[in-house]
């Protein structure tokens, strides 16, 4: 007996000692196992496990189960352990390299598939084959084929051996050797279950789909829970169209296997085609988690973000997909119709070129260049590629249509009405053509050809309101506005849903500035329609026009939750916040939208705008960044990357940015204006000066050459010149900078009455402006005009209420003036104040004036801790500490105070209170 049949022997002696002390556990696992039950079987194993650890069959038979489950990782784990228990090595060596190949790890195969040639021929053959598919996943097949024709010699009926033959001539799709191997193998062994998948496969790639699904059933006959066959077959379910059938064994591997990818993968494709679109990329996401370079994925996520209008997610997607396979043509295609919708002709150019070059017979593709040459404004390249994409389907009206798009570009109006018309006759049913050709004849102002136009295809669709739809808009544009009522109504009569027709009735009756009626048509739509985003916006803009500020607002959050994802009321809302000084509500809505419109360059500049009002500079930079990096010829993206580099401190970077501009945009007026303020702030009066002049000559009909040159007078002192400037300035254009600087430069020369007379004349003009209400109060408050200062701080808090520096000054002022309202401010401002030593000092002061002096010093002393640097904060401590029967603590701190400041402008006042102490 050799030394491989003395060890089985002893094997056995083994087994029979653990049954005889009733392993009652790892028996029931192999009876779940045989009735098809793996997961049981797993439980049960990890029983006998958790009481016995080191139990090698247990180990053993755990780890080739979880290699059934087609979970590999957990086999490895397993069946390593198994190997380091003594076990003989004949028990594991052969599950264990079949783990190794699951989990791709074709180098350890090679390592551990190893045995002595005192071995049992079967099992070396077995090996031998196994080494086989080692090889075949390195991309061997050379040697791969010698491991299984060695296999072969030792033994005529491996099944491994063959089913690796069959795998080698699969991937050269000679589809006849194939089926000779499998059949072999079929024909040694029936229940050879691997060998019926194989088979399956083979007819699933030949398009066999009826012949797949049997192959595939034979085998789950014979293995219910083989994870493979039950995928391919699903896999054929699918191309032949039976979703619910495919959907079954997807559920079944799941139930049995868990999340494996390649069955998370099948269940996404069958929600995409069943329409579930969400819940295929929901999947797909978790397919990517665990192969992220899985290329069917990437490919269906580029189609699910395409259609989902994630256009930078698609590119994406796409791009990586086709790093795969550089040469599939339907994601040449897709992704080059994705970059046209970025707006990115010149990528897409790059990406069709080449494939239009091998594929010069696709008439697709060729109108997709086409079309991307027209967008990259290459108008006789587009045409040409349109032209031969119409050549090539003559029958095609939607070619027909995008060629005469390349007409109506290159100016060509008569050719493209021509090929309009000649769509439309190749397909009437194609509807945009005929919307195109009365679009195209309203655009040469053939009024009367338009009508007509449209009357045809009312006679083609007498049931459908679109045409009188059209008509209505010609007539409209003809100037017939009754005309044009005429057929909206016609259109409503047909389809009284037809909301398209109400919005134009409503848009009609405010350019007849008859509100009521626009408003009945709105609300009529929003009847049928809840959540018309035209409606609830058309509602909003007439309740701005009518002045009512809550109206607008409830329109604007109606049309934002009822369409969360639409970015027209995302950009009102946030900007309307903005406007009421809320930057923290704009900034969620402006985050919230960008989210939803990742690939917009307006959802991403309005999220700029917002982060640099709420103050986060630094964010801003890096959003503006990737929007320049988008979109790198458009000047006000630079322009405002630029102002959030200022805003951040880093100057020089911003000039840069302003200095590229300036030279791909020489007549860019507001970066000239920003270079000429970035050399004010840093004293260059000479080049501000020059750029200021450079600015009237570029500019003269805008105020702002003439702006800076009053700014740059009045840095240098020089008030009587800047006010020269400000008022030629502001006769060309009356505005609030304009009226502040005014006011400001009559100041700076003396003149308070010519100053507040000159703002004033503005705030009758402008009575919302803040800014300058407040520079008033600010004035009058300094030259102590309380009454005046407490109105102008009275208008400020009409117009901005709750500003707590406002009400602050306000409660001030009305302290001075003996106003008992100073009382109510300060307690209504008194929360949230807590970070604010002025503020905390004015409420505590006016406490203490007004009979409330322990609350008073309570808050006098915490400003003073907070703020022992500033003087009017520790007079008043001194004072409330004397007025709250303190006298002693009052004078240390007096006598502290001007120990501390040798000269300050209240120090006779604190002597005063010195000495009038005992």
């Amino acid at each position: 007996m050799n030394k491989w049949a003395k060890s089985l022997s002893g094997l056995g002696l083994l087994c029979g000692v653990a049954l005889a002390e009733g392993d009652v556990t790892l028996n029931e696992a192999r009876a779940y196992l045989d009735k098809g039950e793996p997961k049981a079987a797993v439980i049960q194993l990890k029983n006998v496990l958790q009481t016995s650890p080191e139990h090698g069959e247990a180990r053993l038979l755990l780890g080739e189960t979880y290699l059934k489950l087609g979970d590999g990782a957990s086999a490895v784990k397993e069946l390593e352990k198994a190997s380091e228990l003594k076990l003989p090595k004949e028990k594991w060596v052969v599950p264990l390299s079949r783990a190794y190949l699951l989990q791709d790890q074709p180098k350890k195969v090679l390592e551990t598939a190893k045995v002595g040639v005192e071995a049992p021929k079967p099992l070396r053959s077995q090996l031998g084959a196994l080494q086989g598919l080692a090889y075949i996943a390195l991309n061997d097949a050379a040697k791969a084929k010698s491991s299984f024709e060695e296999a072969l010699q030792l033994d005529a009926d491996s099944g491994d051996a063959l089913l690796g033959l069959a795998m080698l001539e699969l991937s050269e799709k000679r589809y006849g050797k194939v089926e000779e191997y499998a059949n072999r193998a079929v024909a040694k062994d029936a229940k050879n279950g691997s060998a019926w998948t194989v088979l399956g496969e083979s007819r699933r790639l030949q398009g066999n789909g009826q012949g797949a699904i049997e192959a595939f059933g034979k085998a789950i006959e014979i293995q219910p829970a083989d994870v493979r066959a039950r995928l391919g077959r699903a896999t054929a379910y699918l191309a032949s169209g039976k979703l619910e059938d495919a959907s079954k064994d997807v559920n079944e591997v799941r139930a049995k296997a868990g999340e494996l990818p390649m069955a998370l993968y099948l269940q996404a494709v069958i929600a995409f085609q069943n329409k579930k679109v969400q819940d295929a990329e929901d999947t797909l996401v978790k397919v990517l988690n665990a192969l992220p370079n899985h290329p069917p994925s990437l490919l269906l996520m580029g189609s699910i973000a395409y259609q989902q209008e994630k256009l930078q997610s698609a590119e994406n997607y796409l791009s990586k997909y086709l790093g795969f396979a550089p040469d599939q043509l339907p994601a040449l295609k897709l992704l080059g119709a994705t970059r046209l919708r970025l707006g990115h002709a010149k990528d897409a150019i790059a990406v069709l070129q080449p494939a239009a070059d091998r594929h010069s017979d696709d008439a697709q593709l060729l109108a997709l260049l086409g079309s991307a040459y027209l967008n990259d404004k290459q108008y006789d390249q587009g045409t040409d590629y349109l032209a031969r994409a119409a050549e090539l389907a003559p029958d095609n009206g939607f070619v027909r249509e995008r060629l005469a798009l390349g007409r109506i570009a290159t100016g060509n109006m008569d050719q493209a009405v021509a090929d309009l018309k000649s769509a439309v006759e190749i397909d009437p049913n194609l509807v945009q053509a005929d919307i195109t050709l009365v679009l195209a004849l309203l655009q040469q102002k053939k009024y009367d050809e338009a009508i007509a136009a449209a009357v045809k295809l009312k006679e083609k669709k007498s049931n459908d309101p679109m045409p009188d739809n059209l008509l209505g808009t010609a007539y409209m544009a003809k100037g017939e506005g009754g005309k044009a009522r005429e057929h909206w109504l016609q259109a409503l009569s047909i389809k009284q849903d037809y909301n398209t027709a109400r919005l134009n009735l409503a848009r009609l009756a405010l350019t007849e500035k008859k509100p009521d009626e626009a408003r009945r048509e709105l609300v009529a739509v929003l009847k049928t329609d809840p959540n018309n985003l035209n409606a609830l916006l058309g509602l909003a803009q007439l309740a701005e026009s009518q002045g009512d500020q809550a109206e607008m607002l409830k329109y604007l959050q109606e049309a934002r939750d009822k369409n969360p994802r639409s970015l027209p009321p995302a950009l009102l809302l946030s900007r309307y916040y903005l406007g009421q000084n809320k930057a923290l509500n704009a900034l969620e809505i402006a985050q919230a939208a960008e989210r939803d419109n990742p690939d917009n360059p307006q959802a991403i500049f309005n999220l700029a705008q917002v982060q640099l009002v709420a103050g986060q500079d630094a964010n801003a930079v890096a959003t503006l960044r990737k929007l320049v990096a988008k979109q790198p010829e458009n000047p006000d993206f630079r322009h405002t990357l630029a102002q959030a580099l200022a805003k951040t401190g880093d100057k020089a970077q911003a000039a840069n940015v302003w200095g590229e501009l300036r030279q791909k945009s020489p007549d860019y007026i507001p970066a000239l204006a920003a270079l000429a303020e970035l050399a004010l702030q840093d004293k260059d009066y000479a080049r501000a000066g020059k750029l200021a002049n450079e600015l009237k000559t570029k500019a003269p009909k805008v105020p702002v050459g003439l702006q800076l040159e009053g700014d740059v007078r009045f840095a240098q002192k020089q008030y009587s010149q800047a006010l020269e400037s400000y008022q030629q300035a502001y006769k060309q254009v009356k505005n609030p900078a304009l009226a502040q600087r005014l006011f400001k430069a009559r100041l700076a020369q003396g003149d308070f009455k010519g100053a507040v007379d000159g703002l004033h004349a503005w705030l009758e003009a402008a009575d919302q402006d803040v800014e300058s209400w407040l520079l008033l109060a600010l004035a009058h408050q300094e030259k102590n005009h309380l009454r005046e200062a407490a109105e102008a701080y009275e208008k400020v808090e009409t117009l901005r209420p709750g500003n707590s520096v406002v009400l602050n000054n306000l409660a001030w002022v009305y302290q001075e003036q003996g106003d008992k309202r100073a009382l109510e401010i300060a307690e209504k401002i008194q929360l949230g104040s807590d970070s604010n030593p002025e503020l905390v000092d004015t409420i505590g002061w006016i406490y203490l004036l007004n009979g409330k002096p322990d609350k008073g010093l309570l808050l006098l002393q915490q400003a003073a801790v907070q703020a022992p640097h500033l003087i009017p904060i520790r007079l008043h401590l001194a004072e409330a500490l004397i007025k709250n029967g303190k006298p002693e603590e009052g004078k240390k701190e007096l006598q502290r105070l001007l120990k501390e400041k040798k000269d300050f402008p209240e120090k006779a006042k604190a002597e005063s209170l010195l000495k009038g102490l005992p």
